[in-house]
């Protein structure tokens, strides 16, 4: 698995209410020794973290409600060998993230109006779905993936100056 998320959140009201837990199991039944993990433009990214380049709010809020012009950062999930045979035919990965809307995931940052919208490499809405890919014999055993910066709004809530902290999990199970 790429990453695991604990979530807890609890709540102070005036008024008796039972505190709330959420805890996400996740998991994958595979046929091959392999774990996934994440690669960019300049190779294998160790510490999971797509870096998106620094942009101005005027640059951010220039188009509405679509994705920001020359943000697109391509990405891959690959299978690397976890002590055993890596080979597989193919994957289910299923991925998980706030969403804002549709395909756009949630900004945990201080900018408002902007998220991370992401799709897979042909395209395909991938956010709380599990997709089904088939490798080439031989590899690369790799998933495509587009993340772009993507301003939620129009001329009436531009983009602020800010952080932009979002992120997705993709459970992978190999076969």
């Amino acid at each position: 698995m790429l990453s695991v998320a604990l979530l807890m959140s609890t709540s102070v009201v005036s008024y008796a209410v039972s505190p709330t837990l959420e805890v996400k199991f996740r998991g994958a039944v595979s046929d091959v020794t392999c774990e996934p993990g994440l690669m960019d433009d300049g190779g294998v990214v160790a510490n999971n973290i797509i870096d998106f380049d620094i942009i101005t709010a005027a640059m951010a809020s220039a188009k509405d409600n679509d994705i920001i012009t020359d943000t697109t950062k391509n990405f891959k999930i690959y299978a690397k060998d976890a002590g055993g045979t890596c080979t597989p035919t193919g994957a289910n990965i299923w991925v998980d993230a706030e969403e804002q809307i549709p395909d756009v995931i949630k900004n945990a940052g201080s900018a408002k109006n902007i998220g991370v919208h992401l799709v897979d490499g042909s395209d395909r809405e991938v956010i709380g779905k599990e997709t089904n890919y088939t490798f080439n014999t031989g590899g690369p055993y790799t998933v495509d993936y587009k993340a772009s910066l993507y301003h939620i709004g129009d001329s009436t809530s531009p983009v602020t100056v800010g952080t932009i902290v979002a992120s997705a999990s993709f459970t992978v199970a190999y076969f």
